[in-house]
């Protein structure tokens, strides 16, 4: 927590104008992985890969589950397929993957939403999404008829594999799912309810529902200081957070208890320094967080956005 008390001080030092942009860059692999996709552990006893170590080949599917494990998912074994979870922007996503030694390609199969009858989706949205993807990387999404899933689908070369261009790509996968989440996420909707009519006025007129819903900030998020400073932070659906700053390469992690009553969040440390902040929502991907002063007025704003 020492840095927290710390980015409070440099908090102080900010006038109240002071805005700062996100950089996708602190969640690179050097900076990031460390801290929230800490590779999994291996036993000396047992075979495994280095990230950086290149396989000649996936030649079924024991070694297509050490790089699954080298590459830092928890994969399991289905028949002659391997399973995994993609967690990603607030999705986890679930990730089927098949060597097909013969066309020297991986398979990797991404489920998005299952769609009971397809007849109550409309077809414009469904064919707009399957209509979308990414050339440049081959993926693209489908629907299964037998399982009833949308998914988004890729297949990767079979050749000079490596754990690090792996969880690249199924990264690259989830990103691909992740933009075009305000589609595929409502095909299984129900039809919007009608508002309620409204008490006088003109005949047929309505008064459109309110909702009172907080937005959510649990995931992870991204801020940077022009010095090149930057920082990260990790909201848990348990009411807690991880706070990462990274400072010429090197990083240095905070954690403890969020507590928040309506905009207002209260950041306390296992060390038990707090930091008393206002939260406000630009964006779906992008929120204002202010940290005050012990008077309540803000010394600084951090524009957070949603980490890719």
């Amino acid at each position: 927590m020492r840095y927290l008390f710390a980015f409070a001080i440099l908090a102080a030092s900010f006038s109240e104008t002071s805005c700062l942009q996100a950089e996708d860059s602190l969640f690179s692999e050097v900076a990031m992985e460390s801290v929230f996709e800490k590779n999994a552990t291996l036993s000396a006893d047992v075979a495994s890969i280095g990230d950086g170590e290149t396989l000649d080949r996936v030649t079924g599917v024991s070694s297509l589950m050490l790089a699954l494990k080298a590459a830092g998912f928890t994969a399991k074994q289905d028949n002659n397929r391997a399973t995994i979870q993609v967690d990603h922007a607030g999705w986890k996503l679930p990730v089927t993957l098949e060597v097909q030694v013969e066309q020297d390609r991986i398979v990797c199969e991404m489920a998005l939403v299952e769609i009971k009858d397809v007849t109550t989706v409309t077809t414009d949205a469904l064919l707009g999404l399957l209509s979308s993807g990414d050339v440049t990387s081959g993926a693209f999404f489908a629907y299964d008829s037998k399982t009833k899933l949308v998914q988004v689908r890729t297949s990767i070369q079979n050749r000079a594999i490596t754990a690090r261009q792996l969880k690249a790509d199924l990264l690259h996968l989830a990103s691909l799912a992740e933009k075009h989440a305000d589609v595929w996420s409502k095909l299984n909707a129900k039809p919007a309810a009608k508002t309620a009519s409204a008490g006088s006025g003109t005949a047929g007129s309505s008064v459109p529902a309110t909702s009172t819903t907080t937005f959510s900030i649990v995931g992870r998020w991204a801020a940077a200081l022009s010095s090149g400073e930057s920082f990260a932070i990790e909201f848990g659906s348990d009411s807690t957070f991880k706070l990462v700053t990274i400072k010429s390469g090197k990083s240095s992690v905070s954690k403890g208890k969020t507590t928040r009553v309506g905009n207002q969040l209260t950041l306390v440390g296992d060390d038990k320094v707090t930091l008393n902040c206002s939260v406000s929502q630009s964006a779906a991907d992008k929120f204002q967080l202010a940290i005050n002063d012990t008077k309540g007025v803000a010394k600084v704003k951090l524009n957070f956005t949603k980490a890719k």
